[in-house]
């Protein structure tokens, strides 16, 4: 499915209003006739633009939304040519409310960038920028994320993960094998009832 892109005024307003934080935004966006599937000049959706600025009454209603063109999961895990998606995104900001309403939508964790950040998921962006993260970082894991993710030049979450202060380093480490622990006991109980 691809993007449309910027056809008429209606479509500039949107991300207008929601660049600027401006409750206009919002009666655009209840209009059941709007379609949400576009893009501004920089590849952004309406999604990601509302994450960005912090609109929470624009997310509610996006994530919300019935688009005759395409299904909420799809739209939420719509990428740039980046690779970014409204899950990277989310995961860069400190609300982990906003990415825990993408990841019960069927957000992806395990989406990857591309160019100069090659590989990195959501989860990579939420280990380097530090000890306010911890939450995002276990709530992408709880919802299906990959602990041995690895960007395209071979690092780790842990390997990208902010070295200050050293003990964010040792909650990581936590963080992840407590859900690596949690996928060995998943896969020991499936072969039990197997053998069943």
């Amino acid at each position: 499915m691809s993007l449309l892109q910027l056809v008429t005024e209606e479509h500039y307003a949107v991300f207008d209003c929601l660049n600027n934080q401006n409750a206009c935004a919002l009666s655009i966006l209840k209009d059941p006739e709007f379609d949400m599937v576009i893009t501004d000049p920089w590849d952004n959706t309406p999604l990601m633009s509302a994450i960005t600025s912090g609109m929470a009454q624009a997310l509610a209603l996006l994530l919300n939304a019935k688009s005759p063109s395409m299904p909420i999961r799809d739209y939420i895990n719509m990428a740039k040519p980046t690779g970014h998606n409204a899950v990277i995104y989310a995961a860069s900001i400190k609300d982990v409310v906003i990415l825990k309403s993408l990841l019960k939508r069927g957000g992806d964790p395990n989406s990857r960038l591309s160019g100069e950040k090659g590989g990195w998921t959501a989860m990579h962006f939420a280990a380097s920028l530090g000890s306010n993260f911890g939450g995002h970082l276990k709530m992408m894991l709880e919802y299906g994320g990959d602990p041995y993710a690895v960007t395209a030049d071979g690092r780790s979450i842990l390997e990208v993960c902010d070295p200050t202060p050293v003990s964010w380093r040792h909650k990581v480490v936590d963080i992840l094998n407590d859900a690596i622990d949690a996928m060995d006991e998943a896969e020991s109980a499936a072969i039990g009832q197997a053998e069943l």
